[in-house]
């Protein structure tokens, strides 16, 4: 942590300086050149009290000095809160015939004196022990986490709500009770602009040591976003021991138990898949010798949900792709067995579709593409899709005609 702010008010008890120092004026009307000692008892520097000793001539009476305090300690010698930082200074005048004045003697009168002040500017610590005069904010570094959607079934954005979502903070460290207040960005772009965003701040209470922490961030999740930025900060008070290496590590995850809403709509189940029809079945097409065409198969749904299934196929796999092509199956899903709640059963239904004539023209080109697609119905209570949950479709078709032998 930052403990170098400069609006940082602190009753001491025991600090470690890491920047900064004291700052003394002295003036000495001495007739005589003379040593002048300085200690500071509550400065330790190499475990003593801090002293130094400064020289003066008669004949420079004047001094502004910086004493350098980067690495004491400073802790009251009588130990409990330091509320003052008493120094004491001590004078030695040199013998005059040894000093650089001429002559033997000296004339002190009651005029001559000396005068010293001091003061401190700004200390910076890297480490604190005391009690915080008011509380004290520290900055969270503000990190972007990217989710991809790529994954996503086409289509679920627009129809799954999500009941809860946990953003859970696995912490290490944390060395003092303090609160956060935590910021939660969530933005979904398309194309590099931002089409939806929403934000959370909430403020959570942390206890000194490791510990997770969740927040509910369904409401932002709900917008399915592609970025999540996070930050905050952190506020601490009253009786502290903090040190500049202290620092709150930890993991965020996503806890995002699969329990949602459907508003209804449609999602792509695969992807499109291209067929390639033999010669011969394109020249029976061409020659009119296919009387009938027969969609057979089977649909397994395993889940919760209800809705219908559909089996689309074109000749021109981009307008496949931007929802066109003509239906050749559709129906509905068969529902599973429920036993308190849990399906112990799949719902299998049949497929059996004859085709009818108008839709030949997709067996006479070298090769046609194929999708299926799911409907889910609205639903106003929220369903719980497990993992080992799905829906199977298998189709394969029943081709009746002319034989034409050679």
């Amino acid at each position: 942590m930052d403990l170098t702010l400069p609006e940082l008010e602190v009753r001491v008890e025991e600090v470690r300086i890491k920047e900064g120092g004291l700052y003394l004026f002295i003036d000495s009307r001495l007739p005589v050149d003379s040593d002048i000692g300085i200690t500071i008892p509550a400065v330790q520097k190499g475990g003593r009290p801090f002293s130094d000793t400064l020289h003066f001539r008669y004949d420079r009476p004047r001094s502004h000095i910086f004493v350098d305090l980067s690495g004491a300690v400073l802790r009251s010698p009588r130990g409990g809160l330091l509320d003052s930082l008493w120094y004491e200074l001590s004078v030695r005048t040199l013998d005059t015939e040894k000093d650089s004045r001429p002559g033997n003697f000296a004339e002190v009168s009651a005029e001559d004196y000396i005068e010293a002040k001091a003061w401190i500017d700004t200390l910076k610590f890297s480490y604190l022990k005391g009690t915080l005069v008011k509380s004290q904010e520290f900055e969270l570094q503000e990190t972007y986490t990217e989710l991809p959607l790529k994954d996503m079934p086409e289509g679920t954005t627009d129809w799954v709500a999500f009941k809860s979502v946990f953003l859970k903070l696995a912490l290490q460290g944390v060395p003092i009770d303090m609160q956060l207040k935590v910021h939660i960005s969530a933005r979904r772009t398309e194309d590099d602009v931002v089409k939806r965003e929403e934000m959370l701040d909430t403020l959570l209470t942390l206890h000194r040591g490791d510990q997770t922490i969740s927040v509910d961030v369904a409401r932002l999740l709900n917008i399915f976003p592609t970025e999540l930025s996070f930050g905050g900060k952190v506020t601490v008070w009253g009786d502290v021991e903090l040190s500049d290496a202290d620092t709150v590590r930890g993991n965020v995850h996503i806890d995002a138990p699969l329990s949602f809403k459907v508003k209804g709509g449609e999602v792509k189940v695969g992807e499109i898949e291209s067929v390639e029809l033999p010669e011969e079945v394109r020249d029976a097409f061409r020659e009119d010798r296919i009387h009938v065409i027969s969609l057979l198969g089977e649909v397994v749904n395993h889940n919760p949900l209800s809705g219908s299934a559909y089996i689309l196929a074109d000749v021109d796999s981009a307008s496949l792709a931007e929802g066109g092509g003509d239906t050749l199956a559709a129906f509905t899903l068969p529902q599973p067995t429920f036993e308190k709640g849990e399906i112990v059963q799949p719902g299998v239904g049949r497929i059996s579709v004859v085709l009818d004539t108008t839709k030949f023209y997709l067996f006479r080109g070298e090769e046609m593409f194929v999708k299926a697609a799911v409907r889910i119905d609205s639903i106003e209570d929220f369903v719980s899709v497990k993992v080992d949950d799905y829906i199977t479709i298998q189709t394969r078709l029943e081709v009746k005609g002319r034989v034409k032998l050679e």
